[in-house]
């Protein structure tokens, strides 16, 4: 090995498939959306790649998640949803001398809808990676091969800027610290950002900015 990775372009490159995405309502709580491909993807003119599967593309990926809706059952608006999506075998480099594993990764979330002083406000908990499965999702050759990421978790609210767009209304922050609605940037808090006022910008029939 001489420790060089070149790079070039392929003479000519065809890619053939097909991807059907469903989504859809099961029952009055429950939904779905699922989607799976079909890509067969080659070099069909190179001087030493032709006839190679092209690198990093899988020839099957499919995704399958159900979202449950408690509704009017709680008193905000819960809804619970999980799933995965799936990654087929897949050449590592552009010569195919390997390829990479394929790899399912699952995760699951949950989002509250509900109110604060009347301003609607949602919270949402994701776990992506939720078995912390180990996987490769793509690769430049042998010796440089990307992980893809562990577990992790996340909660959030709905940011200043998407409840103002959702609502059409000014949001007064008189204490970021002690506001319940919104989460503070840390960089507005690095650099010492007590309050804050935002207001929409309209442009006929809907908002232009903020």
């Amino acid at each position: 090995a001489t420790g060089i990775t070149e790079y070039r372009t392929a003479g000519k490159v065809r890619s053939r498939g097909a991807e059907v995405d469903v989504t859809g309502r099961l029952t009055d709580n429950w939904s779905m959306i699922g989607s799976y491909g079909y890509t067969d993807a080659r070099v069909t003119d190179d001087p030493t790649l032709a006839g190679m599967a092209l690198q990093n593309v899988a020839l099957n990926t499919a995704s399958l998640y159900l979202v449950y809706d408690f509704g009017t059952a709680l008193p905000g608006r819960l809804r619970l949803g999980a799933g995965a999506h799936y990654v087929g075998s897949r050449p590592g480099d552009a010569a195919n001398t390997f390829l990479l594993p394929a790899y399912t990764v699952a995760d699951v979330f949950a989002t509250y809808e509900t109110k604060y002083q009347n301003l609607p406000v949602i919270y949402q908990l994701n776990v992506k990676n939720l078995f912390d499965t180990v996987y490769y999702p793509s690769a430049v050759n042998n010796l440089n091969v990307a992980m893809g990421d562990a577990r992790r978790v996340s909660l959030s609210d709905s940011p200043i800027s998407e409840q103002i767009l959702r609502t059409g209304e000014p949001v007064i922050i008189e204490d970021l610290t002690a506001d319940g609605r919104f989460a503070a940037s840390p960089t507005w808090l690095a650099l010492g950002v007590v309050s804050s006022v935002g207001v929409p910008i309209e442009c006929h029939d809907r908002p232009f900015g903020i």
